[in-house]
């Protein structure tokens, strides 16, 4: 048997993710008249094309010229072509427009002069959503979709559509005869058009993404983030051997939970942070960020909504507020886009100027030894914390397993229907005895001279009047099974009641509570003290790296790549470019380690390059499909997903029966690979490492959430809002 890479199943996700997102989406076409020749072309397919596997199209090379120049520079950059059937002619405020009725994905390419070699692929068929929000009203177009995809395989069913079509716009169409120009009239037309790059507006970046990272080289792969979510094995996910554990300092103010949650995540190359409303999951996402730029660390902070980000930018520039002497320390955060969207500004546009700034006033305002004392104080400090806020949680973790400890005792004693005192030993041999049938036919005979059976009769009486609680049916073998599982009860109980008073010493040996806080509270009051100057000689530290010729190749790099001949900026950097992109972003990272963007704006953000950031975090993961956190995986060592699997999923416009014509047709059927499936998981479900649940509740009123933790969290939120903060509580009525 040969060898089956690691990847298999995540090379067929990507191929099935790619054709998802782009269904999803609605794909949209109008074509406008006066850009025929260069936009499209028409087709003309052979007699009978509708169907056939193949066909040939024959284009004028002397009209076509422009769009088959079009053809082969787009086809580089895995551009869809398409085959539009039928078209319908529009007036538009820009003159006419051929919309496309059915848009049916399709490979190309050039047999001979001015003849194409066309494969359709009819189990990809969209419709153009263009054409239907322009003709069908809103209450009919359930009773149309049903009708051009009412083949039981969930394929087009060209033969009703083409009715369908006809009797609508009184005109006959016929795919087996069609026209060989496109006529100005409005109306219906019988042609089919040949195009290239369907107009996606979300998803077109993402499917391109998608479909590079597929041919990466397990490799390649294995040094990413998807190693650890998509792999088969997936890599354990567990801290470096030899590795001390890191201890985050709290730039922002931080409990227990959320400091276990930072160790998590600081330690172990993939982690999940499970935060309710209000339970502060925006402060450890802040530390979190804050904490991997102080350790010398890069990181990309993305999510699906822009409102999540700007959020998260906003609170992050603030805790770098007020540094000393007034050094603004924002443009250490590299941000891409803002709250609506409006700000798309590349990688490669990055000013090195702000920076050489900053340096300079932090010379003047902060002298070098000002910078070290801070930064020997604030390790000192931290090294304080962490020995504090281990004392803290060793003496929680022994009281959380006293209590656990003490709730089995009486959950024991409560099911226990026997008395406590009963002897074990001489109760399982009454048992056994009970138990005891001889199965020969001379064994039973000696069993009734022997009188045995009326003793064992006797015995059960016994039994049964000693225990009258254990209520049993006249079957013997029933009433000895009770008696068993009391008995073993009794056991536990017992070997429960000795842990008990292990635990109750270790508890009562432990260091009274409220020196503890003090000596944590003190060391992290000399933490925030020092935080902000400490982060300045960081920036110092990482500026000394910046000299004329780590400038010169950065910005050079920069340069090429958007000046490069490539349709889009946001598109995969062409292959001469990979390595010099790679390492150029490598040294900007250096100097700006955090960097904000949304999951649809990661090209702005980086190049589509494996494992150039050190930690990815995904914020509000539950409501983030899995194909856009593919792309950001990639681009990372680690990962951290944030988020609540109790909010609202992803929403998804995606029928369920073209849902599984696709999974048919990419063979993922398998109920092993349900985890990742495009309707029903997201990207947090789809990260399977034991998740920290944070569960100090700051924001609503008590009966609020007291209602939302035994509804969704099986009663673990507790209540921290602080008093005279809270809303008015409502009525449960």
């Amino acid at each position: 048997m040969g060898h089956v890479s690691p990847w298999e199943d995540f090379r067929a996700l990507c191929g099935y993710y790619a054709e998802c997102v782009q269904v999803a989406e609605r794909p949209t076409e109008f074509l406008p008249l006066d850009r025929e020749h260069d936009l499209f072309c028409v087709a003309h397919p052979p007699v009978g094309w509708l169907g056939q596997e193949a066909f040939e199209a024959v284009l004028d090379r002397r009209r076509e010229l422009l769009f088959l120049n079009r053809i082969l520079t787009r086809a580089r950059f895995d551009e869809t072509f398409y085959v539009g059937y039928p078209c319908e002619v529009v007036a538009g405020e820009r003159g006419l427009f051929a919309v496309p009725v059915f848009l049916i994905p399709a490979e190309a390419w050039e047999t001979a002069p001015g003849h194409w070699a066309v494969t359709p692929d009819y189990g990809a068929t969209h419709l153009n959503h263009g054409w239907l929000d322009f003709n069908v009203p809103q209450e009919e177009r359930t009773r149309v979709l049903t009708l051009f995809y009412g083949r039981p395989d969930g394929l087009v069913d060209f033969e009703a559509a083409c009715a369908y079509l006809s009797h609508r716009h009184r005109r006959a169409i016929d795919p087996n005869l069609p026209d060989a120009y496109l006529d100005r009239k409005q109306g219906l037309a019988n042609v089919a058009v040949l195009g290239v790059g369907m107009k996606l507006k979300y998803s077109k970046t993402l499917r391109r993404e998608l479909l590079h990272i597929r041919q990466e080289s397990d490799e390649v792969l294995d040094r990413t983030a998807l190693a650890y979510v998509f792999r088969n094995p997936p890599l354990p996910s567990r801290p470096a051997p030899g590795a001390e554990r890191a201890f985050p300092a709290n730039f922002l103010p931080a409990n227990l939970e959320q400091q276990r949650a930072l160790i998590e995540a600081l330690s172990t190359p993939c982690s999940r942070i499970q935060g309710p409303p209000g339970t502060g999951k925006s402060q450890a996402a802040v530390n979190l960020l804050l904490n991997l730029a102080y350790r010398g660390q890069s990181v990309l902070f993305t999510s699906r909504n822009h409102r999540a980000i700007h959020a998260i930018d906003d609170k992050v520039r603030a805790a770098l507020a007020g540094a000393p002497g007034g050094v603004d320390l924002a443009g250490w955060v590299q941000s891409c886009s803002n709250e609506d969207g409006s700000r798309r500004r590349s990688w490669a546009d990055t000013d090195f100027e702000d920076l050489r700034e900053l340096v300079k006033r932090i010379d003047g305002e902060t002298p070098p030894l000002a910078r070290q004392l801070a930064r020997e104080a604030f390790n000192e400090g931290l090294q304080d914390w962490a020995d504090g806020w281990e004392d803290l949680e060793r003496r929680q973790t022994t009281l959380r397993l006293l209590e656990a400890t003490e709730a089995r005792v009486d959950g024991l004693r409560a099911a226990l229907r026997i008395p406590e005192e009963t002897d074990l030993r001489t109760l399982r041999a009454d048992l056994r005895r009970l138990a005891r049938r001889p199965r020969t036919v001379l064994g039973r005979l000696l069993w009734r001279l022997l009188r045995r059976e009326r003793r064992q009769a006797a015995l059960e009486a016994a039994l049964r009047q000693r225990f009258p609680h254990v209520v049993a049916p006249r079957d013997r073998r029933l009433f000895r099974g009770r008696l068993l599982r009391q008995a073993c009860r009794l056991r536990h109980l017992r070997r429960a009641r000795v842990t008990l008073a292990e635990r109750r010493a270790a508890a009562a040996a432990l260091p009274p509570y409220a020196p503890l806080l003090a000596r944590a509270a003190e060391a992290n009051k000399r933490c925030a003290e020092n935080q902000l100057t400490a982060l300045l000689a960081r920036i110092c530290d990482r500026a000394q790296a910046i000299d004329p010729e780590l400038i010169r190749d950065v910005s050079a790099a920069c340069a090429r790549f958007r000046l490069s001949n490539l349709p889009f900026l946001a598109a995969i950097v062409a292959p001469a470019l990979h390595d010099e992109v790679a390492q150029a972003f490598a040294k900007l990272t250096r100097l700006y380690p955090i960097w904000v963007c949304t999951l649809l704006s990661l090209t702005k953000a980086s190049p589509c390059n494996a494992a150039l950031f050190d930690r990815v975090v995904i914020d509000e993961a539950a409501q983030c499909d899995i194909p856009p956190m593919i792309p950001a995986l990639f681009r990372a060592k680690g990962v951290t997903v944030i988020g609540d699997p109790r909010q609202f999923p992803p929403v998804i416009d995606l029928p369920e029966a073209r849902h599984l014509l696709i999974q048919r047709r990419h063979g993922l059927l398998d109920q092993r690979l349900a985890a990742y499936d495009y309707l029903t998981q997201n990207a947090y479900t789809a990260v399977r490492v034991p998740a920290v649940l944070l569960t100090e509740h700051f924001r609503c009123a008590p009966d609020i959430i007291d209602y939302c933790s035994e509804t969704y969290y099986g009663g673990r939120l507790v209540v921290r809002t602080p008093q005279g903060e809270a809303p008015h509580a409502v009525s449960r009525a």
